[in-house]
This record gives C-alpha cells, sequence and structure tokens, in this order.
C-alpha cells in the first residue's frame, strides 16, 4: 500500500483543497497573461483568493 492510500484509509484526508489551490492559481496565471510585470500578476491573485 503507498502512502496515498494510507493518509485516506486512516486519516480520511484528501488532497482536495490543494488541488482546488492549484486549480485557482493556473487560472489566475493564465487570466493575468500580458500584464506588464509580476506584482499586478499577484495582486489580482490576492483579490481572487
Amino acid at each position: 500500500m503507498d502512502s496515498h492510500s494510507i493518509l485516506k484509509e486512516k486519516l480520511r484526508l484528501s488532497n482536495a483543497v490543494l488541488e482546488a489551490t492549484n486549480r485557482k492559481i493556473k487560472r489566475s496565471v493564465s487570466m493575468a497573461y500580458g500584464f506588464r510585470n509580476i506584482d499586478n500578476m499577484i495582486d489580482m491573485m490576492m483579490l481572487r483568493h
């Protein structure tokens, strides 16, 4: 049994929250394409979170 299965069975945990956060970041980055600097992109990510 791998570590992912052990966590899922013993602790009843999943990585759904992490996956949702990653999806939000990827969508924000794709929406921020064309910004002139990284600060504007980070500001948009903070507003969306």
